[in-house]
């Protein structure tokens, strides 16, 4: 009788100790394949969704490129330019083409200026900022790249405001000669907007951009993966955000302007969910053991 209890309980012990390593390899099978699943599905959601929002950045700016086109290739404008670069005194001039620029821009919500300069001294004739008129811009980095014979986007730290902007400028043309450059200038907080909106992504999620040149000279963040997205492809992995956390993250640079988007979310927060899942099978398999 005591060899039998001996037996049994033998038995039942093997029966146990294959049982908890049945559940711990299953727990520890499940974590890698779901981590494995996870990261996968994490890395293609956030190529999709820079993708998306690179795109449209990229038929936004076109629009606002077209409204600039448009703008210098308006009659008024061109005339009313004409006589104040003879004239910078034309009172009648400057209030025809302040008005017009007004009149024009009056329903885009996303503009933060419209002006037209002299492309030698960037000096502003009229401005739908009337103060701004007489004001020299020449100084600006915008004018560095500044061609007067075709349209320009650039991304510089405006100095008024601060922050980043994109001018787009466009050449006011007069019997073949560029008389005047009218510029638009829209303030980030537009394109923000843009870019955080419908992103599908969990709370966790981040979508922003960078400046190139402010991305090119920032000590931290994916240095190697910045270095890829330069060449206009969009690259993704985990990486130390510019808060110094793991984050899974995908990066594309858009040209023009010159911005680098990223789409992040925390990595220990998305790995969470392969913690639960492997928790729970734990506990399955000990409520009912496999044997």
């Amino acid at each position: 009788m005591a060899k039998t209890s001996s037996l049994l309980g033998r038995l039942m012990w093997t029966f146990v100790s294959l049982s908890l390593v049945v559940v711990v390899l299953s727990g520890a099978i499940a974590w890698l394949e779901f981590r494995r699943e996870i990261h996968v599905s994490m890395q293609n959601r956030l190529e999709s969704v820079v993708d998306e929002k690179a795109d449209e950045i990229s038929a936004w700016l076109e629009k606002k490129r077209n409204q600039a086109a448009i703008l210098a290739s308006d009659s008024l404008i061109i005339s009313s330019t004409a006589s104040l670069v003879r004239d910078p005194a034309d009172r009648d001039a400057l209030g025809v083409l302040t008005e017009r620029i007004n009149d024009l821009t009056s329903l885009t919500a996303d503009l933060s200026e419209v002006y037209v300069a002299v492309p030698e001294t960037g000096r502003i004739l009229a401005s739908t900022l009337e103060s701004r008129a007489g004001e020299e811009t020449g100084d600006e980095p915008f004018w560095e790249t500044a061609d007067s014979k075709r349209l320009s986007t650039t991304v510089y730290r405006d100095k008024a405001h601060g922050g980043l902007a994109i001018s787009i400028g466009k050449p006011i043309i007069s019997e073949g000669q560029a008389i005047g450059i009218l510029r638009l200038r829209i303030y980030m907080e537009h394109l923000a907007r843009l870019t955080s909106a419908r992103t599908g992504l969990p709370d966790e999620g981040e979508v922003f951009f960078e400046d190139r040149q402010e991305f090119l000279a920032s000590p931290k963040g994916p240095s190697d993966k910045r270095a890829q997205a330069l060449s206009g492809k969009t690259v993704s992995g985990t990486y130390k955000n510019y808060e110094g956390v793991k984050v899974f993250g995908a990066l594309r640079y858009v040209e023009p302007p010159g911005l680098v988007l990223f789409a992040e979310i925390g990595h220990a927060a998305t790995l969470a969910t392969a913690g639960r899942v492997t928790f729970t099978v734990v506990i399955t398999g000990l409520y009912f053991p496999p044997f």
